[in-house]
């Protein structure tokens, strides 16, 4: 349910790096968020990827991975980086 996966989402309080975590329905609606100190991210809709993306945009990172069950794709997990600058 929602509130688990925010629950489980939750324990990135303790990686500070991490600004926005988000558990996606395969669909690419947000099922479940957790957000760090800053709240200007905000989840990204995606386009279903075949694998796990890596992608870099101003100065953020997002990692995308498929949530698998039995070999089934039953979402995704999306988590937001700030990167700081160089």
């Amino acid at each position: 349910d929602a509130q688990a996966a925010g629950e489980n989402l939750a324990a990135m309080k303790n990686m500070p790096e991490v600004q926005l975590a988000c558990v996606l329905r395969p669909d690419g609606a947000v099922f479940a968020t957790y957000r760090g100190r800053s709240a200007r991210l905000q989840c990204q809709p995606h386009v279903a990827p075949a694998a796990a993306s890596l992608q870099f945009r101003e100065q953020q990172m997002w990692m995308t991975r498929p949530i698998l069950y039995q070999q089934d794709t039953v979402g995704y997990l999306q988590i937001g980086y700030d990167v700081p600058s160089l």
